[in-house]
């Protein structure tokens, strides 16, 4: 018997589906939560903005989406990029975020330059109260 998950609607119901194999004395099993979101990556990693630039050069365009175990059994999945996460910032004073849904959901505006990268983060709420987070680098020049 050999058993492998896979994502059926590619949002939230993972199921395992066994798949019977003529004596067969092993068993290779993963748990829904094996197969599932186990983070969250912002893209583009790093990025560079000119504060003293008009409108959209003072500015930075941040995604999200979920990142999925790469393991046997476990299916290849594209991850979409999310709508439900809050975008913040570590320095708001010089920096400032989105949370507008839309187009500008996720876009970063450099307000002053910076002597060093602003972390930019997502942060995606889960079941049972844990939050997925992930982060971006922005340099405000």
């Amino acid at each position: 018997m050999f058993c492998l998950c896979y994502n059926r609607n590619f949002t939230s119901h993972w199921r395992a589906y066994e798949l019977r194999i003529a004596d067969a004395d092993m068993c290779l099993r993963w748990s829904a939560a094996d197969c599932g979101p186990v983070g969250v990556s912002v893209s583009p990693n790093t990025a560079t903005a000119d504060h003293t630039a008009a409108q959209p050069g003072n500015q930075q365009q941040f995604v999200a989406f979920n990142s999925f175990p790469i393991k046997r059994g476990c299916p290849a999945i594209t991850a979409a990029i999310l709508n439900n996460v809050t975008w913040s910032t570590s320095d708001p004073g010089n920096v400032s975020i989105s949370n507008t849904q839309g187009p500008t959901c996720g876009v970063a505006t450099c307000i002053n330059s910076v002597s060093s990268a602003v972390t930019i983060t997502a942060a995606q709420p889960r079941q049972g109260g844990s939050t997925f987070t992930g982060t971006a680098s922005l340099t405000c020049k």
